[in-house]
């Protein structure tokens, strides 16, 4: 699997109507995208029409947001499991009795479900500064030294993904080969990279550790933040608009279970 997957969790700082947003009002209309996409998951015609509608949508406020790009990088590192996904589909050809054309249908019905739920909080966490995001846990009442753990994951998995991409040069450049070999060979090769990764990030841990401790991290529970989260009328109107059309959604769902269409 491609590293390029975990650029879905770098936060490009662009100056945009959607960067501008409040970070609660991005993270909810995240969870609205992702809600939906559940919710209309247990009939995979209706699966396939509304994530290509989800998708849509989050392509639109991605390109608004001027990290579209950023979001395709994610999906084709992503792109061994969609394979893997719409493959376990496509095997129901031998398993289920329905015809093909339909079992292939379902798998392009599926895969376009995991590219919404992909996309969906990705849009979040490239949009939004990782403090924000601290500030966001703990305005959900999360203690903060979880909010500092998530925060810390947030900032630091790409690191160590560009990380682990330099330890793979270092070692190509030494005649180290990973894409050649069997399995066995593969695997083994694979320890070259992880020992001195992991070595990197006990020492990265050590070092961020110390810098809580001598910042007296903890000694106060009471805490302010540089940044204080304002929610502005362009905020609440953005909030209000997403709140109805996912209402509208859950009522045309309700409709549609009660009404018996396919």
């Amino acid at each position: 699997m491609s590293l390029k997957i975990l650029d879905g969790l770098k936060f490009k700082n662009i100056d945009t109507p959607v960067h501008r947003l409040d970070p609660r009002v991005k993270l909810l209309i995240s969870i609205y995208f992702f809600v939906v996409v559940i919710l209309y998951g247990s009939e995979w015609r209706g699966m396939l029409t509304i994530s290509l509608i989800v998708i849509l949508v989050e392509v639109l406020v991605l390109a608004v947001g001027r990290v579209a790009r950023s979001m395709l990088n994610t999906l084709r590192g992503a792109a061994p499991i969609i394979l893997f996904i719409a493959l376990l589909q496509v095997l129901g050809l031998f398993t289920y009795s329905q015809p093909g054309e339909l079992i292939l249908y379902r798998a392009v019905a599926y895969t376009i479900r995991f590219l919404a739920f992909l996309a969906s909080f990705s849009l979040f966490f490239l949009t939004t500064m990782p403090d924000e995001v601290g500030n966001v846990l703990t305005f959900l009442k999360v203690p903060y030294s979880y909010a500092f753990a998530m925060v810390a994951a947030i900032r630091f998995t790409p690191v160590i993904a560009d990380e682990i991409q330099q330890i793979m040069d270092a070692q190509r450049s030494r005649g180290l080969e990973f894409e050649r070999g069997d399995l066995t060979k593969r695997l083994r090769n694979l320890t070259y990279v992880f020992v001195p990764l992991i070595i990197s990030i006990i020492r990265r841990s050590y070092e961020m550790a110390e810098a809580l401790e001598i910042k007296c991290f903890g000694a106060s529970k009471k805490r302010t933040s540089y940044r204080v989260l304002r929610f502005t009328a362009t905020d609440a109107s953005i909030a209000i608009i997403a709140s109805i059309l996912f209402v509208l959604a859950i009522l045309a769902y309700h409709l549609q279970t009660l009404q018996g269409l396919p």
